[in-house]
């Protein structure tokens, strides 16, 4: 059994439940005794624990089949990785820097890889969703290292081991911290000449398509004017290797593919408002406000977790939709189920549209709901088709 923040949970309510049993037994039904009083919560508090706890395990021991894998025979080895919240940027005394490192907050994670890759393996960077850590994704991020790559799977802040990173709720500040990732590993002597490709699940796909937008951006003027310029010596040699410009874009090459599985569109238009019981998803609208998750937040947050409002922006500031289209052709990939119950599939159709992406670009299947239970094989075997496309 694996202790997990919902056993905390159930703990507790159990233990106010049996209380609550016992208070009504004794103190107000006088005539149940002592030892009456406490068998009727003991057992209340048995009763609860024990169905409770056989749901979870129920529930978790498909996606926790990999927790106890055999790495050491299976040629896998997994490294702990502690990336900082920083934006490795400037030069600082040593002084200020010994200030700094009280303050810095980490995501803590790790790097799985197979002995048998080679030292030039891309990377995937593989962002877990709202009720996941990098353990819950094992099933995922093992398979793919055996496939090739080196995988980076860390917790997102207010998850497992970078609880102390933040709160659970930051989801414009978790979907943000997905640059800290990627700029850590281009720092990194292991990491830092290896292609990086993105894998989002959930909220993990809001960070991986946002991400992915940044990389696409208008050149100013100015820049533009030195670039006409032949004996410019503005633009650094080794930019113009590790990026491209065309048709007035730049284009940040650091990321190679950007696969988001089950993203949102409108991040209102998912979130339920609603919290009257058997309403529709009116037990997320429970959850959501129980950790504190924004559920009608203003426009410049909604901005921020909204994928579909991102992409129409940038499509707008793109005058050459030619040139939009093959950028995202060469980059994006969308999965869904249509059965998903959390992100309905319409908001899947809209992100499709706006990106216009091929028919090979995207896949959607009949069942797999929200996390693809029981149908992770065919996922895994998407995600596997789509990096070596």
């Amino acid at each position: 059994m694996i202790i997990r923040p919902k056993h905390y949970l159930l703990l507790f309510l159990g233990i106010i439940l049996a209380s609550g049993i016992f208070y009504v037994n004794y103190f107000i039904f006088y005539g149940n005794s002592l030892g009456n009083s406490l068998y009727l919560s003991v057992f209340t508090f048995l009763f609860w624990w024990l169905c409770w706890s056989l749901y979870f395990e129920i529930r978790d021991f498909w996606q926790f089949r990999w927790f106890g894998a055999d790495v050491e025979r299976n040629r896998v080895e997994i490294t702990p990785i502690s990336i900082p919240l920083t934006s490795f940027e400037g030069n600082e005394s040593q002084k200020n820097n010994k200030d700094k490192k009280k303050k810095i907050k980490f995501l803590h994670g790790e790097w799985i890889h197979s002995q048998f890759n080679s030292n030039k393996s891309p990377i995937i960077i593989f962002v877990h969703g709202f009720s996941d850590d990098s353990l819950y994704i094992r099933h995922y991020t093992i398979p793919l290292a055996h496939a090739g790559f080196n995988v980076i799977a860390y917790d997102n802040r207010g998850t497992k081991k970078s609880r102390k990173a933040g709160a659970k709720s930051q989801f414009v500040e978790i979907t943000n911290d997905l640059e800290y990732v990627i700029k850590f590993l281009k720092k990194d002597p292991r990491f830092c000449d290896l292609t990086i490709n993105l894998i989002g699940l959930s909220l993990g796909a809001i960070a991986v398509i946002k991400q992915g937008l940044r990389n696409l951006n208008l050149i100013p003027e100015s820049q533009d004017n030195i670039k006409n310029q032949n004996d410019s010596k503005n633009i650094d040699k080794e930019v113009k290797k590790e990026n491209q410009i065309e048709n007035h874009y730049y284009i940040n090459n650091d990321i190679s593919k950007i696969i988001a599985v089950a993203a949102m569109g409108n991040y209102r238009e998912s979130i339920p408002f609603s919290p009257v019981p058997f309403l529709k998803n009116w037990w997320f609208w429970l959850r959501y406000t129980f950790f504190g998750v924004p559920i009608n937040p203003i426009y410049k947050k909604n901005f921020e977790l909204s994928p579909l409002l991102q992409i129409e922006r940038k499509k707008q500031e793109m005058k050459n939709q030619v040139f939009w289209k093959n950028y995202n052709n060469k980059k994006f990939y969308l999965i869904h189920a249509k059965n998903d119950l959390v992100i309905p599939v319409e908001h899947f159709w809209d992100n499709l549209d706006e990106l216009n992406l091929d028919s090979s670009n995207w896949l959607i299947t009949q069942r797999g709901g929200h996390n693809f239970l029981r149908y992770e094989p065919i996922l895994l075997s998407q995600i596997i088709w789509f990096l070596h496309s």
